[in-house]
C-alpha cells in the first residue's frame, strides 16, 4: 500500500477481483474498496464490472454504483449499469423496490449504452430481452401469447385457455 494509485496496484487489485470465485475471497472486499477509491478512472474496470454481474457479494452493488456514477469511461459505465440491473433483478423477490430499479437500469442501458459490445453481441440486445422479461414474465403476470399445435396437429392459442389451469410441456426431438 505504499503506492495505492499506481497502475501496477490497479492491475493487482483487478487480478484479485477477477480471480476470486463468484462468492469472492476475503480479499475481494478490500480490493473493490481500493479500486473505487484509487482507480475509478481506470478503463479496465469495464471488464471487472462485466465479471461481477453474477456475484452474490453485498459490496459488489456499491462498487458498481460508484463506477456507474464516477467512471469517465462509457464502456465501464455501461457494464456497471447492466451488471447492477442484473443484480437488482436477481434480488427483486427478496428486496422490495429492486424490480423497479432493475427495469429503470435496463432502460438506461437501452437509452445510453445500447451499442456497447457485450460477449458476442451488444448490451442493447441483452438489455432489451432482460427488460421484456422483467416487465412481462413472472409469477402473477399474464403469460405472453403462444400459438402452437397440440399433439393432434390442431393449432391453438394459449390465451384460449385463460382462466384455466394449464401445463405447458416444451420438449424437442433433435
Amino acid at each position: 500500500a505504499q503506492y495505492p494509485d499506481s497502475p501496477v496496484a490497479a492491475d493487482s487489485l483487478i487480478w484479485v477481483v477477477n480471480s476470486s470465485s463468484r462468492f469472492g475471497s476475503r480479499d475481494t472486499a478490500a480490493a473493490l474498496k481500493l479500486l473505487a477509491a484509487n482507480h475509478i478512472k481506470n478503463d479496465k474496470l469495464a471488464t471487472v464490472c462485466q465479471r461481477l454481474r453474477t456475484s452474490s457479494r453485498a459490496d459488489v452493488q456499491v462498487f458498481l454504483q460508484k463506477v456507474l456514477e464516477l467512471s469517465p469511461h462509457r464502456d465501464a459505465q455501461a457494464q456497471a449499469c447492466f451488471s447492477l440491473a442484473y443484480q437488482m433483478e436477481r434480488s427483486a423477490s427478496r428486496i422490495e423496490g429492486n424490480q423497479a430499479k432493475a427495469v429503470a437500469l435496463y432502460q438506461r442501458v437501452l437509452d445510453e449504452y445500447a451499442d456497447v459490445a457485450y460477449l458476442s453481441g451488444t448490451l442493447g440486445a441483452r438489455a432489451k430481452s432482460a427488460l421484456f422479461a422483467a416487465k412481462n414474465l413472472g409469477i402473477g403476470k399474464t403469460a405472453p401469447e403462444i400459438t402452437a399445435e397440440d399433439l393432434n396437429g390442431v393449432k391453438f392459442n394459449l390465451s384460449d385457455y385463460r382462466g384455466k389451469v394449464v401445463v405447458l410441456d416444451f420438449w424437442g426431438n433433435w
